[in-house]
């Protein structure tokens, strides 16, 4: 039977309501902890313009999770020079240090500490579709990885599989959401798709005259509406000042100039209830230390990455993998 009675699911309601309502892990970044939290077995949408912080918050909260919580987490970069580009990336979050400042010792302690929890799909020369990034996460988690977040950098870049040569953009979205729906709750971890923003015509600020792009809502992804139908969690950064040239935008929150490096993290989509809260809090990037900082009592906080350094970092007993090259072995699934 389809249809159900009520205390026909009592086992399955008995084990949802442990975890119901609740809030998941916490990001690692104060002012965004306070508005949204990471959720096994559910997935959540990054979306805004080019340029505008996704990947960047995609990384720093996967290395929050791994020093909060030791979670491991998978990434498929497709918009890295290469493979040991996004290695490279993740490195300089970790270290709160930009590539050209990291020591030989730094990057091989760094790199240790790395190896033991996160895995980079190797996409130089060919990429993947959404069933087959699912199916090796598992392949993974079936030989002990344990690997509970994956990020998916971003949608535009997955390959078509032979079901969805035939789909229109809608239902390709569809057939893309509806799997990461089901496989990120069958291998109960937490995934992150990356989405771009449709064009978008510029607004002019009232108070300064200064035109830029505005706060995009959860309905104006590439994807089309479909994005917002079957996404779960979703998140905007937008960043209002992309250059010195627009200081001067004003906040019609505050009545106050966005700063120069303000990122507003933008939760416009609750799923499941407890999880977020929709609105939006701002968090700033220091470029220098490749990392988002929140703003409490004026101090800059830098949450997990304020209690996190070179020295500090545990060195694995597995040994760094340095090779990032290319293999030449098909897989087979």
């Amino acid at each position: 039977m389809i249809f159900k009675k009520v205390l026909d699911l009592k086992k399955d309601i008995d084990k949802e309501r442990k975890s119901y309502g609740k809030r998941g892990w916490d990001t690692g970044i104060t002012a965004l902890d306070e508005r949204y939290s990471v959720v096994k077995g559910s997935s959540t949408i990054l979306y805004s313009y080019a340029g505008h912080g996704k990947t960047q918050i995609a990384i720093q909260i996967s290395v929050n999770l791994a020093i909060q919580y030791g979670v491991k987490s998978a990434f498929y970069f497709t918009e890295m020079t290469s493979t040991a580009g996004g290695v490279l990336d993740v490195a300089q979050t970790v270290l709160g240090k930009q590539a050209h400042n990291i020591t030989d010792e730094e990057l091989i302690k760094t790199l240790e500490w790395m190896d033991e929890y996160f895995y980079f799909a190797d996409v130089d020369n060919r990429l993947l579709d959404i069933n087959t990034i699912y199916k090796e996460v598992h392949e993974l988690n079936k030989e002990g990885s344990n690997i509970q977040n994956l990020v998916i950098d971003h949608y535009h870049n997955l390959e078509q599989n032979e079901k969805m040569k035939f789909m229109d953009r809608a239902d390709k979205v569809k057939y893309i959401l509806q799997t990461m729906t089901k496989s990120s709750k069958y291998l109960n971890l937490h995934t992150f798709i990356l989405f771009h923003v449709r064009d978008t015509k510029p607004v002019q600020c009232k108070t300064s005259g200064l035109w830029h792009l505005p706060l995009p809502e959860k309905e104006e992804l590439t994807g089309g509406q479909s994005s917002s139908y079957f996404g779960w969690n979703m998140l905007c950064t937008w960043r209002p000042v992309l250059h010195e040239d627009k200081y001067g935008i004003v906040n019609p929150t505050t009545g106050l100039p966005y700063d120069l490096n303000e990122t507003i993290a933008y939760v416009a989509k609750v799923k499941p209830k407890g999880s977020a809260k929709l609105g939006k809090s701002s968090v700033f990037f220091d470029i220098g230390r490749q990392q988002f900082y929140s703003v409490v009592d004026g101090i800059k906080d830098y949450g997990t990455n304020g209690k996190n350094s070179s020295n500090n970092l545990e060195s694995s007993t597995i040994k760094p993998n340095l090779d990032f090259g290319n293999s030449d072995d098909d897989l087979i699934f």
